[in-house]
């Protein structure tokens, strides 16, 4: 887990980027259309729990993610 927000439904748009272990930059969320193995996403469980998901032949090494809510 990389973070938690309080009430995920007021989520309006998510942004990021990773270093995989290679060097290459990759926005979140980054799906290859021909590897799906190579990708990186991101979870948000009901609990607001924030979770980077990457794909079996990368790694991540560092990044970063913005979420950002709406105001009531």
């Amino acid at each position: 887990m990389i973070g938690c927000v309080p009430d995920r439904d007021r989520i309006v748009r998510i942004s990021g980027m990773v270093v995989l272990g290679s060097g290459t930059l990759c926005p979140i969320p980054f799906l290859h259309p021909q590897y799906p193995e190579r990708s990186v996403s991101v979870s948000i469980s009901a609990s607001g729990d924030i979770n980077i998901l990457y794909g079996g032949e990368i790694t991540l090494d560092h990044g970063c993610i913005n979420v950002y809510t709406a105001e009531h």
